[in-house]
């Protein structure tokens, strides 16, 4: 997918017929090739490569004039692909290849339980085709051996009950290696189903938003679009105006084709499992606009009563996913045992306006499953985390977290001693009570983990976090169908 970014943009990329030397290494047949000797060359040069921003100073003992925007873009880092620059001569036998394919896919094994790997984005796209169609679908808890010398890191796909040629299709269709095992594996599995997703969608504009709702449309998610008052209607307490008749077309939900906004009490556990916050401030989510030039229908926000409402949400099982600053919402309004360790830093102290860093993960935790140890994620702005004295009744654990040295991975960073250590996504999960309280979830990502759609390397974090969300339907096993 990289080179197929590569080659719109007009880049000749060529292909290794057979093995060869260079670097001191030898590279396999098969190795992709981008000569820099090309009209397009530098611009693949670009793309690739890290990017280091310059220190410009006023004078010799002035700190460095920071950058206005973002600074970094290699893609091989935002797309978990290993690229090698050589500088020195080489002699390989190279074919021009028009248009990069996708792998071939294929099936392998006799078996009637296929495994599909939890290091695959396009996974989600195949599962849920599947949930569409109806096929039970479970995740494996923990890494487990296949047959032979196999291996399957935990967090991978495990379906039965559909055919092998609809298995051969989609392995096909996606370039996915798809293992067809047989017997039950001894793994403790969980049972997934596909998750109702609602994105808040604030009246005014948020680019962030509109990414992320891109992101799903590639990826097959279905999602409703949630806005204001559809969380002051879940509450009980809708306001007293009507949607006027040219923002129904918007209007998906609470409203019917004649009548005002219905003030009936919906509880949003009743039709979502998950709902997901962009980046956006979480003062803006909570109070919007107030100027009185905006129609009246779009200004504010969820106000007290949709916290309300999502607290109920939460409090009946449903999970809370916040990206970016919108997690502020929930480290200002819920008592829990974290505290976003950028608040109060000044761009004296901290500015990374949008930079390639870093990351170590967990893969054993269920929103870095299929994430390799080490990786790299965007940062713009972010916020991050340290876990502080919480209840008995929450579990916070970190899923994702930045290196304790060499945060920089490419581009501008000031305040990096900051950062180092610190979680960039954490999962709280909270015990039912005796109040009635089922126990729900909240996770924060302040990592931008779909930043423009670009960051491939980080996808699943956020997809992790959306099929995991209705607790209700987790059941342990120890089986694999």
């Amino acid at each position: 997918k990289m080179l197929q970014t590569l080659e719109r943009g007009g880049v000749i990329v060529e292909r290794a017929r057979s093995g060869f030397q260079a670097n001191n290494r030898r590279y396999a047949a098969g190795t992709y090739v981008i000569r820099l000797a090309q009209v397009f060359g530098r611009y693949a040069k670009e793309m690739l490569e890290t990017q280091t921003y310059p220190e410009v100073r006023a004078t010799p003992e002035s700190p460095p004039e920071p950058p206005y925007d973002v600074t970094a873009w290699s893609l091989g880092l935002q797309m978990g692909v290993d690229v090698e620059f050589v500088d020195h001569p080489f002699d390989a036998s190279l074919e021009v290849v028009d248009g990069v394919p996708l792998p071939a896919g294929r099936v392998e094994g006799a078996g009637d339980t296929y495994v599909v790997s939890a290091a695959y984005n396009d996974a989600y796209k195949v599962v849920n085709q599947l949930w569409n169609e109806g096929a039970p679908i479970r995740r494996s808890e923990t890494a487990f051996s296949g047959e032979g010398d196999s291996w399957y890191d935990a967090g991978a796909w495990m379906i039965a009950g559909v055919s092998r040629d609809r298995m051969e299709a989609l392995a096909g269709q996606f370039g996915l290696t798809i293992a067809a095992i047989g017997g039950t594996p001894r793994v403790s599995t969980v049972a997934v189903r596909k998750p109702r997703i609602g994105v808040y969608q604030a009246w005014g504009s948020n680019m962030d938003e509109g990414w992320t709702r891109w992101l799903l449309d590639q990826y097959s998610f279905e999602y409703t679009t949630l806005h204001p008052q559809d969380f002051r209607a879940a509450s009980g307490a809708m306001g007293d105006f009507d949607i006027p008749q040219d923002a129904r077309s918007h209007w998906p939900s609470f409203v019917s084709d004649n009548a005002p906004a219905q003030t009936e009490h919906i509880p949003l556990v009743d039709r979502f499992d998950v709902i997901l916050f962009a980046d956006q401030s979480a003062s803006s989510i909570v109070n919007g606009s107030d100027s009185r030039t905006t129609p009246p229908v779009y200004r504010g926000g969820i106000g007290d009563d949709g916290l309300n409402a999502l607290r109920a949400f939460i409090d009946a099982g449903g999970t809370a996913v916040a990206l970016g600053n919108a997690t502020k919402l929930f480290v200002d309004h819920w008592p829990i045992p974290v505290k976003n360790a950028a608040e109060g830093l000044s761009n004296d102290e901290l500015l990374i306006p949008g930079t390639i860093v870093n990351v170590e993960t967990d893969p054993t935790h269920e929103l870095a499953w299929g994430m390799p140890r080490e990786s790299h994620g965007y940062f713009i702005r972010s916020p991050f985390f340290t876990l502080t004295e919480g209840f008995a009744s929450q579990v916070a654990t970190v899923a994702v977290r930045y290196p304790n040295s060499d945060v920089r991975a490419s581009g501008w960073l000031r305040g990096g001693e900051y950062v180092a250590g610190r979680a960039a996504a954490v999962q709280l999960d909270f015990a039912p009570t005796a109040m009635g309280a089922k126990g729900g979830r909240i996770v924060l990502l302040g990592l931008r983990p779909q930043h423009r759609v670009q960051t491939h390397a980080t996808f699943k974090i956020l997809f992790n976090a959306l099929v995991r969300g209705d607790t209700a339907v987790l059941e342990t096993s120890t089986g694999g169908r």
